[in-house]
Order: structure tokens, then C-alpha cells, then sequence
């Protein structure tokens, strides 16, 4: 009801719009945002880096420490595959396919009820610009009572999937400086991934040493 943007009447339409335009502005949602971009996933992985500083022995942040990150591959056709072994979820994913039939009924019975424990992706039928810019998608748990791992294991019989790869990293912070410049050498920083005052000023605290950087190049060259 406080909602006033210009597609206020997609938000009230359509439950998953107005779910995946609420989390991408940081509201607690039951959507996972993945992507389908590699560049863009490591970018957010480095921002975690960047973020994650570790203690020392006397529990204080060690800012020369190496700093550590992990990427979560899925593998999105086997995950759909096995939820669809579910009779009555292959049923409802079916409707959610066809963008002549998928509605908010659909939704509602596939993940409002909490009927189904499985996880699959989707997206709204159409997607706001954030979602765009950033080659967005979303792994939405059946049942919300239960973790999302114990979700994707359930068409498993439990066991653990053979959809689900994970990558740890290590950068020290030189390393993690240069490649997060090279992600802005490339356009992928919060400015353009964010477009909007708030992008603007989150790509900032990642980029100060790019800028201070400068500012020493140029008065070395003047």
C-alpha cells in the first residue's frame, strides 16, 4: 500500500515482480538471487571477499590477511528435472512456463502453501531493470519451514545433489584490489550493476584506492 513507483500496478499483479523488485532493494524475500552471468557472480563474490575481513589472534580485523569468497554453481535443468518428479509440481511448473497461463494462482500453489519441499528457478514475466542489468534469476524454495539445501535434496530422497557445485577463493588484498579494478575496467562495479544514487555511492567504498590511485599517478606525472 505505500508503494508508489511507476509499476505499482505490476506489483499488486504479479506476487513474484513484486517479490524480486522488493529483494533486489535488500527486503528479507524466499528467493535466492542467482545469475546467468559468470562476470557478474564473481563480482558480487569479490565484493564478499572484500567484506569479509578475518580476525587476528587477538580478535581484531586483520586487514593484510588473505580474504576468502565462494561461487555456487546450480545446474538449473537437472534441478527442474528431478522437481519435476513431483506429479502434482510438474503439473503447476507447467502453467508457470507458458506466459499465457502463469499467474499469481500458480505461484501461490506451487510456493505459498508449503506443500512441495524442492527448489527451482524463476523469474517474473517481466523482468525491472535491475534484474536485467544484472542477467538476474531467482532459486525459489516449495517449502519455506525447511533450508534451502534440504529443499533441493528432497527430490534426492534426501541425498545430496549432483546439481549443486561450489568454488572457495583466496585473494590476498592486492589481489582482490586488481581484480575488482578490472571489474570496473569492464563496467561491472554497484554504479552500473545499481543504476541510481544508491549504486553510486555503495561502488564507492570498493573504489577509493582506484581513485587515490590515480590522484598519485597524475601527480607523479605533473
Amino acid at each position: 500500500r505505500v508503494y508508489d513507483g511507476d509499476d505499482q500496478e505490476k506489483v499488486k499483479e504479479d506476487k513474484l515482480y513484486c517479490l524480486s523488485l522488493m529483494r533486489h532493494y535488500g527486503a528479507p524475500a524466499r528467493l535466492l538471487d542467482f545469475t546467468y552471468s559468470k562476470y557478474v557472480a564473481m563480482y558480487f563474490a569479490l565484493e564478499s571477499a572484500y567484506e569479509n575481513v578475518p580476525n587476528d589472534k587477538n580478535n581484531k580485523p586483520d586487514y593484510g590477511a588473505k580474504r576468502m569468497c565462494t561461487v555456487w554453481c546450480i545446474d538449473q535443468d537437472k534441478v527442474a528435472r528431478k522437481a519435476e518428479d513431483i506429479p502434482k509440481v510438474r503439473k503447476l511448473l507447467e502453467i508457470r512456463r507458458n506466459d499465457k497461463t502463469r499467474n499469481n494462482k500458480a505461484f501461490e500453489d506451487l510456493y505459498m502453501t508449503n506443500k512441495y519441499k524442492f527448489a527451482v528457478w524463476e523469474n517474473p514475466l517481466q523482468l525491472h531493470r535491475r534484474l536485467h542489468l544484472q542477467q538476474g534469476t531467482f532459486l525459489c524454495p516449495g517449502n519455506i519451514k525447511v533450508t534451502l539445501m534440504d529443499n533441493l535434496r528432497a527430490p534426492y530422497g534426501g541425498q545430496e545433489p549432483d546439481c549443486v557445485k561450489k568454488f572457495t577463493c583466496f585473494f590476498t588484498p592486492s589481489e582482490l584490489q586488481k581484480a575488482l579494478e578490472e571489474f570496473m575496467r569492464m563496467d561491472i562495479t554497484r554504479e552500473s550493476l545499481f543504476p541510481g544514487l544508491d549504486g553510486l555511492g555503495e561502488s564507492m567504498k570498493y573504489q577509493l584506492w582506484f581513485y587515490k590511485k590515480l590522484h598519485w599517478w597524475r601527480a607523479k606525472r605533473t
